[in-house]
Order: C-alpha cells, then sequence, then structure tokens
C-alpha cells in the first residue's frame, strides 16, 4: 500500500505531492508518482473541504500482484 499527500490550493489547484508511505516496489512507487504528476487540478472540491484539509490529503494505494 502506498500513500500519497496532495496539497491543493483554494481553488482546488494541485500545489504539491509527495509520496509518504512507499510500498516496497520500486516499479509501483514511480508509477504513482508519475500519475501524480499529471493531475494539476481536481474540480468539485469544496472551499470547506480544501480548508479543513490545508495540511493535504492522504490518498491510499494497493498493489495486488498478478
Amino acid at each position: 500500500e502506498m500513500h500519497l499527500k496532495v496539497k491543493f490550493a483554494a481553488d482546488g489547484r494541485v500545489t504539491g505531492y509527495q509520496l509518504v508511505q512507499r510500498s516496497g516496489d520500486a516499479k509501483a512507487d514511480a508509477t504513482v508518482t508519475r500519475a501524480a504528476a499529471l493531475v494539476t487540478q481536481v474540480a468539485g472540491l469544496s472551499e470547506a473541504f480544501i480548508a479543513k484539509n490545508r495540511d493535504g490529503v492522504i490518498v491510499r494505494f494497493k498493489v495486488t500482484p498478478q
């Protein structure tokens, strides 16, 4: 499981992200980091949600081996 911390501006623009818990699989970690770099804004976030989460939101990813 990986945890990505994402920070937002008041208008929903992504102002930063950081992988705060790695999975132990460098390839999976790199994929999540590359995907995060492509997201520049999240539409539909309320001002209250952004204000409540000023320090960022943790997004959890779980990798299941095939």
